[in-house]
């Protein structure tokens, strides 16, 4: 107490009085004021004995601000009447002392300022509402170490520095030593002024994408202006790597900010360059301009060119619209020269990309997926997507494509849908396209159920549903085909085409003179019964009409014995109709082995016997087949003469109805074996466990009761299980019927007869195919690479971001995982009729492993135990995590598409341009002569 007085009598707060000169009633007034004023006033608190000193820089920042002539000091807050628009709010954990005299508050230990959206926050603060400035700064402890240095954030920006005095009337700032978050990147600087724009001039600066306090790398330049949420302008500067100057650096720099805009901003693309000997020569790659034209999609255009001649275009567009859709366009134009000199061919190519996902929204859905162009662009643009999307790309040539919107109608009880699909193969350039494809469906009805009724009776079981497709598919494909019917020769059968044609408006006729038009109504009635209370039969029927725009007329030409065909034009319909009914049941059965862990082994066997018969479409009733009589000298002996039926509606879409009539008993047996487990521990709550030994094991077969010979069909085997965490799947088919060999024209032919094989000695048949395939993955405590759900906090780049890496990310590096290792096993067998077998045996295998925290190594390889010899597609990869860099090599050892990668770069988008790569793959290597 005695210290505080001497404080007051020192001048804080200034007051002078003499008391020898008082009167004892004056004496007394002033002593209760006085009383008063120490126990309404903070200066109660302690003061701290290492009160800091004001630095001797302090006085010389000063930001010629005029005084405000009126203040209130109200407790924690100070409220101001003139320039300050708002509550001043402050606190402080040790002491808070206030000169009335000079209007200047000083905070002392954790003190906080808040005024509106700005807060500061530092170990020491004077605020002085004379001038509207508050000054704040760090304070040394024990060891010389500066601590609770001022930390600024106004909205969403943030910085630190060792000193600063800010200004609430014009909102400008002196800073000494900041290190602020600009971006993707951090700005350090010595001396910053900060306008009332929320510009700053950063004098002695350097830029950085690496979070350290000491950075591993940065851009340091005499003086860098950082415009608020938009750039960052440099003077010239140059790169500097671990406290090491190179001489790389430029006359200005300009880095716009990507992060304040969800779709980035727009800039120029800066491209690669390097050489192809082999072909092109020297090139400038991927390079151009970036337009971010709304927060929804952004479009670049890129280009390329050669030395020897060549250019290309690449139109890329990325949108996206949350909880609605997102997608991305990408088309490619190239046109290149290739030869030697003066005998050189021009070949130009395009392609199209189109991806449209859309969100869970409405009844409605829209969704494409399209991959076109020229057969030839893969081979000649093989640099166009990277290195591992062009192995892909050109290991399999086959590309496909669809386009469908659906909905629905009435509550879902009717949904339509439209498609477009197209399959294309780059190496042989046969296309096909549905365009449009139809499909309509209504759900079940039951015509028979009851509203009310409490004991359903088997006709309320009775319902139907409704299917319409309708679809107009186009080929290229070569007219090859059509020399021959039913072995007769064709008489008007059009010139044989060995050639692919292309999807042309020239070809136009062509191609829907090919094309095979059609519409398919199917409608399913079934029903349930319970029978003897642990059997379910389930009886149907299926009506299935087919509309054609053409069906075909035959006539035997007895002159140069042929059959001449005409196509007769109109509407035109077949159906066929067919009912089946299935019997089927569950039996168990316990097998109690009390064994240390296993209890007991459950077996579950499920069979199933159908039977279905169909009458013979090709009878005269129903007219959808044409009694064609022919004769001629390459019939045999016995023939002479003899009726042919062929079908009046060949090569359709939906197919033709079937000839001969059936009758077929089906056979099905389906095993699954469990185990259970004891509890590993004997507490009270402990539940037994329950483990799948076999998940299918299963048998079918069918049997023709009205065909005439070879009424058994082969036997079908198939396996599953997941024992050991393992998976595991079997399949084997087994022929019961012999191969005998026969002369025909004298060839010998291997030709099924009507012998079973378990008559002559042969076991169950012949083994026509078989195959086995096991896979396994090891890792420590299983983990798996997993998905990151977004938080709450994040941006919409860092949620598209995240979206992006969630949607691949078997193509990222988990270092959290120390290594993984899976393999897969294949074994193939097949042996049609009397051939020598086809075996196939490989194995698979890929995995990573963590060598460091930092470094990690990932390979992909296999065996191919038949051509004994390593898989061609062999890679390693190695990844080094740099911090604020990365480091990637990849490397293809052998085989076709020999090369390696090696890429040094920076993390931060904003400077991908800011690297080191050496790339050698299998199209930039020089030919061997």
């Amino acid at each position: 107490m005695l210290s505080r007085f001497i404080d007051i009598l020192q001048g804080k707060l200034f007051l002078t009085c003499s008391i020898d000169k008082l009167r004892s009633k004056q004496i007394f007034i002033w002593l209760c004021s006085f009383l008063l004023c120490l126990l309404s006033s903070p200066l109660l608190a302690q003061t701290p004995a290492n009160r800091p000193q004001t630095p001797a820089s302090r006085d010389s920042l000063n930001l010629n601000l005029r005084q405000d002539t009126v203040t209130v000091n109200n407790g924690d807050t100070l409220r101001r009447k003139g320039d300050i628009q708002t509550t001043i709010k402050y606190s402080a954990t040790d002491s808070v002392i206030t000169e009335v005299g000079s209007q200047i508050t000083r905070l002392y230990k954790d003190a906080k300022v808040t005024y509106g959206e700005i807060t500061l926050e530092a170990a020491y603060m004077e605020v002085d509402m004379r001038r509207s400035e508050v000054y704040a700064a760090g304070v040394e402890d024990s060891t010389g170490k500066l601590v609770g240095i001022p930390k600024f954030k106004n909205g969403a920006e943030e910085y630190q520095s060792e000193a600063m005095k800010y200004n609430f009337k014009t909102k400008r700032a002196i800073i000494d030593k900041i290190v602020t978050q600009q971006g993707e990147g951090f700005v350090h600087g010595q001396t910053v002024k900060k306008d009332a724009e929320n510009n700053m001039y950063v004098g002695g600066g350097l830029y950085t994408t690496c979070n350290l306090t000491h950075p591993h790398f940065h851009i340091r330049a005499g003086k860098i202006k950082v415009v608020h949420e938009k750039q960052i302008v440099t003077g010239p500067f140059n790169l500097v790597i671990n406290d090491v100057p190179t001489p790389l650096g430029f006359a200005f720099g300009i880095f716009p900010f990507i992060k304040k805009k969800p779709n980035g901003s727009s800039g120029i693309i800066f491209p690669v360059y390097g050489e192809e000997p082999r072909d092109r020569g020297f090139f400038l790659r991927q390079g151009g301009y970036y337009w971010a034209a709304s927060p929804y999609f952004g479009v670049s255009l890129l280009g390329e060119i050669y030395s020897r001649g060549g250019w290309g275009l690449n139109l890329q567009s990325q949108y996206k619209r949350r909880y609605s859709f997102g997608g991305n366009i990408d088309l490619r134009f190239s046109r290149r020269k290739s030869g030697e000199e003066g005998f050189q061919s021009t070949g130009e190519d395009f392609w199209v990309t189109w991806s449209h996902v859309p969100e869970t929204r409405g009844t409605g859905r829209f969704s494409a997926s399209v991959n076109a162009g020229t057969s030839t662009f893969n081979q000649r643009n093989a640099y166009s997507y990277g290195l591992t999307q062009d192995l892909s790309r050109r290991i399999n040539p086959t590309f496909n494509s669809n386009v469908s919107y659906s909905n629905s109608l009435l509550k879902g009880a009717v949904t339509f849908g439209m498609n477009a699909r197209h399959d294309m193969n780059t190496v042989t350039g046969v296309m096909n396209m549905t365009l449009p494809d139809l499909n309509v469906s209504v759900t079940r009805i039951f015509p028979f159920k009851r509203q009310n009724s409490v004991k359903k009776a088997w006709y309320e079981t009775i319902g139907f549903s409704y299917q319409f497709n309708g679809s107009n598919r186009l080929t290229n494909s070569p007219l090859s085909a059509a020399t021959s019917l039913a072995g007769i020769p064709i008489g008007n059968a059009p010139e044989q085409n060995d050639s692919v044609i292309g999807f042309n408006f020239a070809n136009l006729p062509e191609l829907w003179r090919r094309a095979q038009i059609g519409a398919r109504h199917t409608i399913p009635v079934s029903m349930s019964l319970k029978l003897f209370k642990y059997f379910s039969l389930n009886p149907s029927f299926n009506y299935t009409e087919t509309w054609y725009p053409q069906k075909l007329d035959y006539r035997f030409n007895p002159t140069d014995q042929t059959i001449i065909i005409d196509t007769l034009r109109g509407f035109h319909r077949s159906y066929t109709y067919n009912a089946s009914a299935g019997l089927t049941t569950n039996i168990y059965g316990l097998f109690n082995i009390n064994g240390k862990r296993i209890q007991a082994i459950r077996h579950r066997m499920t069979p199933n016997v159908g039977f279905s018969a169909q009458p013979d479409f090709s009878r005269d009733r129903f007219g959808f087949y044409q009694n064609v009589q022919i004769a001629g000298t390459y019939l045999t002996e016995p023939e002479k003469e003899q009726i042919r039926k062929i079908s009046r509606f060949q090569n359709t879409t939906f197919g033709i109805p079937g000839q001969g009539r059936s009758g077929s008993v089906s056979f099905s047996l389906t095993n699954n074996f469990e185990a259970k487990l004891r509890p590993k521990t004997d507490s009270a709550g402990a539940k037994p466990e329950k483990v799948s030994i076999i998940d299918n094991f299963s048998l079918n077969t069918s049997y023709n009761l009205a065909a005439d010979s070879l009424n058994l069909s082969p036997l079908n085997f198939a396996a599953r299980t997941k024992i050991l965490k393992t998976d595991i799947n079997f399949n084997m088919t087994v022929d019961p019927y012999m191969y005998r060999m026969v002369n025909i024209n004298g060839t010998s032919t291997a030709v099924k007869v009507n012998e079973f094989a378990w008559n002559n000695g042969k076991g169950l048949g012949q083994i026509v195919n078989a195959g086995m395939f096991f896979s396994k993955s090891f890792s420590p405590g299983g983990e798996k690479k997993r998905k990151i759900e977004p938080t709450e906090d994040m941006t919409e780049t860092e949620r598209d971001e995240l979206d992006r890496i969630n949607n691949n990310i078997d193509q990222y590096v988990d270092f959290t995982i120390p290594w993984s290792l899976s393999f897969a096993y294949s074994l193939n067998y097949s042996k049609p009729n009397v051939q020598k077998p086809i075996v196939s045996q490989t194995l698979s295998f890929n995995g990573d492993l963590k060598v460091t925290d930092k470094w990690k190594i990932s390979f992909n390889s296999g065996y191919d135990f038949v051509n004994k010899g390593i898989i061609s597609t062999t890679s390693l990869n190695i990844h080094r995590d740099l911090h604020c860099w990365e480091m990637v090599a990849s490397w293809i050892p052998f085989g076709p598409f020999q090369s390696y990668t090696f890429d040094l770069r920076v993390k931060a988008s904003m400077l991908q341009d800011l690297k080191l790569s050496r790339r050698r793959t299998w199209y930039d290597r020089a030919p061997v002569n």
